[in-house]
């Protein structure tokens, strides 16, 4: 990782031995520890904070909303070696090894939202748009275009009150 990659290492003090540490423990500081990355030469192995290198893969490489980058930015590279920074249950998130990019891609939502148990607040009782009272237009004015696009195949529903 060059120094410039974390705010916290660009000034190079992490390189500078600690008064009482051995040569051993500096060089493990600052190869591994400081920087988050390691090499194991023994098995030929780079880690990168204790996630294993590898190759994008074909289906983020190819994704239309990554083609723009990957040829401005990285000179369409076939090949483009990351590790995985994080990864939860539904967002992967990898650094491009010697690029300076993270690369984030969200899986879809896989929960049944109609089988969930109070998902639907009671509260909630008059559908829009149908149930809109005379005031309220200037909703169906903001929502109406906008909705569909954001929300396919969801059913709104309001307060009963007046908006």
């Amino acid at each position: 990782v060059p120094d410039t990659e974390d705010e916290n290492l660009r000034d190079g003090t992490y390189r500078k031995p600690k008064p009482g540490q051995t040569f051993e423990e500096w060089m493990l500081q600052v190869t591994t520890k400081a920087v988050g990355i390691e090499v194991n030469a023994q098995i030929s192995e780079f880690t990168l904070q204790n996630h294993k290198m590898m190759l994008l893969s074909p289906h983020i490489l190819e994704h239309k909303d990554f083609q723009s980058t990957r040829k401005t930015a990285l000179n369409d590279a076939t090949d483009l070696a990351c590790a995985e920074v994080m990864h939860t249950t539904n967002r992967y998130w990898w650094r491009l090894v010697g690029r300076r990019y993270d690369l984030q891609s969200w899986a879809p939502d896989t929960r049944n939202y109609v089988d969930l148990k109070n998902v639907l607040n009671q509260k909630f009782t008059r559908k829009f748009p149908s149930h809109l009272k005379g005031s309220e237009g200037w909703i169906r004015d903001a929502l109406s275009e906008k909705a569909p696009l954001i929300l396919p195949g969801v059913t709104l529903y309001m307060l009963p009150q007046d908006h």
